[in-house]
């Protein structure tokens, strides 16, 4: 740390050079925090790279060289609700006293582990997952955390069969059940955690390969209940299916993935710019300091705002220029509806009644405007020539302006 307590360095071991001043966006102190409380969500994977997680649970890696850019990231589901806030008392990367824990929040913890490992480190195949799945307790040898319990494992399969029935068990043990991994990677109908298996196939994914399409709308109907990242990064190439299948829950389902993070909560209330972007391309964990300076301004009445973030990972924006993706294309498509109805109404048909004003007024009426009769006509068509050509030249200026808004 700095001599003020405020920012972190990264220095050598035996010279004391300071390398490196970690970014106050990823590290910071608050007033009377306890440092060790920031530290303990910090973890070095190499001399290259580090992993740390925010207060709210989204972690990712940096590269250091690279000025700390943003290798991956993944939020942490359940993260305050096994043990609360777990990085107060101990290093959360490794530290965490997880041999004591009852069964569910041993199952839970496979869960969060199997979606760091899946997302973050990128470990996607049979071979990288499963020897990481597979915890020893280092004290007692005899003790070990596995994805599964033989137990819960044989009530699956029971219940696959059709010799036993979800009603038939007790809430508790429908709870564990749900955390289940299955040591193949192949999810169950009713297992909420919605992650991907070893395949990268999803519940819903296996629900299209079947035709099961009311069951993929129920599903999404109760998807729109999760927050970011728990499932959005699972189906992000399915969206061309949904619009395909004209889901009855999709549109509803889209409008839920408007969310806020804690981070964006906070900022609520400023002086926004007299030209602020409505749209701003950022991480989930972003720069606070940079995101403001890119709204606000000084010396103008504050006013509350509210500031969300989209989480459907994948679409196309305005700075992309692939139109070759299906997702994209299928987009397009859904839209066209509504962009051809606004290009006959406000282009169209316009153009139309300007080119026939002109093509009268240049043909017949300009060469005769002296001559009785032509004269009244003559400046009335003048003037519904300007206003047609004011019209169109002003639709021009405010795409120019939105290209030019854009590219900053």
């Amino acid at each position: 740390m700095d001599k003020k307590k405020t920012k972190f360095h990264i220095k050598d071991f035996t010279t004391g050079q300071l390398l490196y001043e970690i970014p106050q966006d990823l590290l910071d102190i608050s007033s009377g925090q306890n440092p060790s409380q920031v530290i303990n969500r910090f973890d070095f994977l190499d001399e290259e790279r580090f992993k740390i997680v925010s207060e709210e649970g989204i972690e990712k890696i940096l590269h250091i060289d690279s000025g700390f850019k943003e290798i991956a990231f993944n939020y942490i589901p359940l993260f305050k609700d096994i043990m609360e806030i777990e990085y107060v008392s101990y290093s959360y990367y490794r530290s965490r006293s997880i041999y004591y824990w009852p069964i569910v929040n041993l199952l839970q913890y496979t869960y969060q582990k199997y979606k760091s490992l899946y997302n973050l480190e990128g470990k996607q195949t049979f071979e990288q997952m499963n020897p990481l799945m597979f915890t020893i307790d280092i004290d007692y040898t005899d003790r070990s955390i596995a994805p599964f319990t033989f137990a819960h494992w044989s009530l699956i399969e029971q219940i696959q069969q059709g010799k036993l029935k979800i009603e038939e068990l007790q809430e508790n043990v429908v709870r564990e059940i749900m955390y289940i991994a299955h040591p193949q990677g192949k999810e169950i109908k009713f297992h909420m955690p919605f992650i991907s298996n070893l395949d990268g196939e999803s519940p819903i994914h296996l629900c299209i390969k079947k035709q099961a399409f009311k069951n993929i709308d129920i599903m999404l109907n109760c998807l729109s209940l999760y927050p970011i990242d728990h499932h959005s990064r699972t189906i992000k190439d399915l969206y061309p299916d949904f619009l395909e299948l004209k889901l009855h829950n999709f549109l509803d389902y889209i409008d839920s993935r408007i969310q806020q993070t804690q981070q964006l909560e906070q900022i609520n209330k400023g002086a926004l710019k007299e030209n602020y972007p409505e749209i701003i391309i950022q991480d989930l964990w972003f720069d606070e300091k940079a995101f403001k300076q890119q709204i606000f301004t000084t010396g103008a009445v504050e006013s509350r705002i509210k500031c969300e973030i989209l989480d459907m990972p994948g679409i196309y924006h305005m700075k992309d220029q692939d139109f070759n993706s299906k997702a994209v294309r299928k987009l397009i498509e859904f839209n066209y509806p509504l962009v051809k109805e606004y290009i006959l109404k406000k282009l169209f048909l316009p153009f139309c009644l300007f080119h026939l004003c002109f093509v009268i007024s240049m043909n017949f009426i300009f060469e005769n405007r002296h001559l009785n009769g032509f004269s009244q006509v003559y400046y009335p068509l003048l003037i519904l020539n300007a206003i047609f050509a004011t019209y169109f030249l002003s639709n021009e200026m405010k795409q120019l302006y939105s290209s030019f808004s854009n590219m900053q």
